[in-house]
């Protein structure tokens, strides 16, 4: 199959896939927003942990059931999508939640269908695509946009999926297909025209899908907020029952599962972890040298999101953070070919490509983790702390301090926390940009799965996937408990004036 034809089905799936999750993730956008506050937080969770499940654990899991299904491309293309669709509805319904209101609600629109029946009177006067932009189906575009784009970059489940099925490869990726093309010839060796040929016709269909969410960001004024429960009709039964059935069902299949088959294949392998091809030693090692430059990378995308935000620059938000929103592999290979052509010799497999290259993949990571966190503090808690931090008594100065930490530097950590855990799975651009002697611990990992499964690679795998999750959690452990770092309680005298917040024009 041609790249064409590969890139023709992969924007197929996608759209369908997104058909399939919209009414979806309105279900359960209206169940987060009408829940109460316990409820809504492990809805939360349930929502965000298979979305947060690498996707080479989960092909790694489900690879067999590819080979059993290799003469029944249809029912393979199912199960592929199904994954897809555990993975994007997340995404879809925090787009949902976190968008503003529509300037036109439902009352509007009754209003409007009460002051005339003449539809080609109501067509005229307001036009049918004025009302669904500005209506209730303005979120879901956007939505419905993320979704597809997501759809149609994935790339790590496919690859481990990617089984010969007659004369054709199933399921069909364009991603795999370039990346095969590719690998082929370096790419040093490929002229711009080539790589043009090879990429204009994703980066159209990428620009397209991204189209509505830009527009979205764009026309949006106001603040948005978060879980509003503002002028919702009550919630049916078969709505609460739909939204927990797929919150079990996703996180039983989209991390259950996976994690699950890695414990279960891995248990024969532990002795094989500690001594031997796959030693636990050396493994932790090369897990803490790939999250060194992970760290930089998430602290310098936070830092910059967070001053394009609270200076609110959303034109310079938005150019930035677009080259990481057409995806990690046409980010790739885009700067692979600056580098490798233009840049001086040696920068292009480097640790300062790979810094660039990630720190543009989670811009707009983490101009959205800003927003759902609220990371970005308001005036008045602000002044309050600082006032406190100045205060005469050590007692005030420890209580400014425990102010800032549980409004700012709590939201702060989560947030680097997860850049951190998508900078250190991550791998399209580890393989293009990063030297051979830097690549990441994961990259390791996912190339010996392509070589089938054994008992040491399912228990080392596992190990690489707790490393992050253990050093969270140890962080996490500790801010419980110091929560008020000493060194900013050092004796000298305070400072007793404090500028006020100015006044929002």
């Amino acid at each position: 199959m041609s790249l064409e034809a590969e890139c023709g089905w992969t924007l197929l799936r996608a759209i369908t896939v997104s058909l399939v999750a919209t009414p979806l993730v309105t279900i359960l956008a209206r169940t987060l927003q009408l829940d109460s506050p316990r409820h809504r937080r492990r809805r939360l969770v349930a929502l965000a942990i298979p979305f947060l499940t690498p996707g080479f654990v989960v092909g790694y899991a489900y690879s067999n059931v590819t080979l059993d299904l290799v003469h029944q491309p249809v029912l393979n293309e199912l199960f592929y999508d199904l994954l897809l669709l555990i993975g994007v509805v997340p995404v879809g319904t925090f787009v949902l939640v976190l968008a503003p209101p529509p300037p036109l609600g439902p009352t509007a629109d009754w209003c409007g269908q009460l002051a005339g029946s003449d539809r080609l009177r109501r067509v005229r006067s307001c036009g049918w695509s004025r009302s669904l932009w500005y209506g209730p189906a303005r979120n879901r575009i956007p939505a419905f946009g993320l979704m597809a784009l997501l759809v149609f970059h994935e790339f790590e489940i496919a690859s481990l999926f990617r089984v010969i099925a007659g004369q054709r490869l199933t399921p069909a990726s364009w991603s795999n297909a370039l990346f095969e093309l590719i690998a082929l010839q370096g790419l040093g060796q490929r002229s711009p025209w080539d790589l043009w040929r090879f990429g204009w016709m994703p980066l159209a269909c990428s620009l397209g899908l991204l189209a509505p969410l830009l527009a979205l960001a764009w026309t949006s004024r106001r603040d948005p907020g978060v879980l509003r429960p503002t002028g919702l009709r009550p919630r049916s039964p078969w709505e609460e029952r739909v939204a927990s059935t797929w919150l079990a069902v996703a996180v039983g299949m989209g991390t259950a599962i996976p994690l699950g088959n890695l414990i279960y294949d891995g248990a024969p392998g532990w002795a094989a972890t500690w001594r031997g091809e796959h030693r636990l030693g050396p493994t932790l090692a090369h897990a803490g040298r790939s999250l060194i430059p992970t760290v930089a990378i998430a602290v310098s995308a936070a830092i910059i999101a967070g001053w394009l935000l609270r200076r609110r620059h959303p034109g310079l938000l938005m150019a930035l953070s677009l080259p990481g929103l057409l995806g990690n592999l046409s980010l790739g290979l885009l700067l692979t070919w600056t580098l490798l052509i233009m840049a001086p010799a040696g920068f292009g497999h480097s640790i300062g490509a790979l810094l660039i290259g990630q720190s543009l993949w989670l811009l707009p990571r983490a101009a959205l983790l800003i927003v759902l966190l609220a990371v970005l503090p308001r005036r008045e808690s602000t002044y309050l702390s600082r006032l406190l931090q100045r205060g005469p008594t050590a007692a005030q100065r420890i209580a400014g301090w425990r102010l800032t930490w549980q409004h700012f530097g709590q939201r702060v950590a989560w947030m680097v926390g997860l850049l951190c855990w998508w900078g250190y799975l991550e791998l399209t651009l580890n393989e293009l940009l990063a030297p051979p002697e830097w690549l990441s611990v994961a990259h390791r990992m996912y190339q010996q799965m392509h070589f089938g499964r054994n008992a040491a690679l399912s228990s080392t795998t596992l190990v690489v996937v707790m490393v992050p999750l253990a050093v969270v959690g140890l962080l996490v452990t500790l801010g419980r408990f110091v929560s008020v770092p000493t060194i900013f309680l050092a004796s000298g005298s305070p400072r007793t004036h404090a500028k006020p917040p100015e006044r929002e024009a």
